[in-house]
């Protein structure tokens, strides 16, 4: 065998994609979340702050809800 030295080992992806774009966004920014997925969308957001220490607020806004960065 060959032994060979600095060859950098690729990044493993595990997992599906993320559904919600919470580690896109930046303080202010927001997106519409259907009323069915309300609930998941608390859901995913909890989960989401308690790994990466952001916050963020889901609320009615018009006729729908919406999601948004706060911290």
């Amino acid at each position: 065998m060959i032994i060979e030295k600095g060859i950098p080992i690729p990044k493993i992806k595990r997992g599906r994609p993320p559904k919600y774009p919470f580690a896109e966004m930046e303080v202010g920014d927001s997106f519409f979340v259907h009323k069915d997925d309300v609930k998941n969308v608390r859901n995913c957001a909890a989960r989401f702050e308690k790994i990466n220490g952001s916050y963020f607020v889901i609320a009615s806004y018009k006729d729908s809800h919406m999601c948004w960065r706060v911290s």
